[in-house]
């Protein structure tokens, strides 16, 4: 080519880039942009109007393609909007129920066992880690609880186990551990000789009852209306109450000893009062308190049986005083003081 030519070359291409320059000028003027806006995005980052984003997030709800999961785009994410919820990778109602299993039914959006024979099918091996009981639901029956597991449900005025007057309402096996939430354990009657109306914690298992309810339970010939603990329970804003026993402990019986530690733990607004003890037919002034050794305070602690394993309970407080005064007479430091004669049971 020769120099000519090659000027006249030149002239165009400088001409065209100041035309296309004058053009990207006048488009990022229209558009509201400075030069770095208009500027390309790092890498790993994309233009969304005048910023860049992450790739992986959204720019807009197009992004999310809502005619087919419902999702928008909040804060670079597609979500579900607030009126909604999340089922999988769409969005549903609020009130409706995402994938129910077999057994269940769909109660203000919660996927829920309504009948005894569901719950107890739920209950057995192999069943969900999570069993959500419905409201407004009394399960009558005897319930043995041998897996890990947590039971929910609506509260303790709204489902109730009721175990028919006919046995212990829930029995939990050894090494296993399980939560009861909002529930309301009730009309348990144990006449075998054993401990333990409403509930039983065997040896080396771990319960947890939070929000619950045990009240109106019974054992004929032994201890632990309420409860009978030889593992580890805990009670969280649980109210123990109106239960009644006729061998000691109205409230709650604490045993441990051999091979096994039992251990007793309340927190929050626990309250174990109101129980009963009859020795002889006669209501003792101690409401099911048994103060072998300390018991707590009578407030807290009112229908707690500890046996002479001496199991250990623990407490959010760790003052605790007795509930009755201490002797002078008692021996070395850390002894139990002798029970009163009343609080025989």
């Amino acid at each position: 080519m020769d120099d000519a030519r090659f000027d006249a070359l030149t002239r165009t291409l400088r001409s065209r880039r100041t035309t296309l320059g004058g053009l990207l000028g006048s488009v990022v003027g229209l558009l509201g942009l400075t030069e770095a806006e208009a500027a390309p995005c790092p890498k790993g980052r994309k233009r969304c109007g005048k910023r860049c984003i992450p790739k992986r997030h959204c720019c807009t709800n197009a992004n999310c393609r809502p005619a087919a999961t419902g999702k928008v785009c909040r804060r670079g994410r597609c979500l579900c909007p607030p009126s909604r919820k999340r089922c999988q990778n769409r969005c549903i109602p609020t009130a409706a129920c995402c994938g129910c299993l077999p057994g269940q039914v769909c109660q203000a959006g919660t996927c829920c066992y309504p009948t005894t024979e569901a719950f107890q099918a739920a209950l057995a091996p192999g069943g969900p880690a999570v069993i959500q009981l419905c409201a407004g639901t009394a399960y009558r029956g005897n319930f043995t609880v041998n897996r890990n597991v947590t039971v929910i449900g609506a509260g303790a005025t709204s489902t109730i186990l009721n175990g028919g007057g006919t046995g212990r309402v829930v029995n939990v096996t050894s090494d296993v551990a399980v939560e009861l939430r909002g529930v309301q354990v009730t009309n348990g009657r144990v006449a075998d000789g054993s401990s333990g109306g409403g509930l039983r914690v065997n040896p080396r298992a771990t319960v947890t009852l939070r929000g619950c309810l045990v009240r109106g339970n019974t054992v004929t010939n032994a201890g632990g209306g309420g409860f009978l603990s030889a593992g580890t329970l805990t009670l969280i804003d649980t109210v123990v109450s109106g239960n009644t026993a006729h061998g000691g402990g109205g409230g709650a019986a604490s045993d441990g000893g051999g091979s096994f530690t039992s251990t007793l733990v309340l927190r929050g607004a626990t309250r174990i009062e109101g129980n009963r003890v009859l020795t002889r037919g006669v209501v003792s002034r101690s409401s099911g308190c048994v103060p072998r050794w300390s018991c707590g305070t009578t407030a807290s602690w009112r229908g707690i049986r500890p046996t002479p394993s001496r199991p250990t309970v623990a407490a959010a407080s760790s003052t605790l005083p007795p509930p009755w005064p201490r002797s002078s007479s008692s021996t070395a430091a850390g002894s139990p003081p002798t029970p009163p004669t009343t609080a025989r049971g």
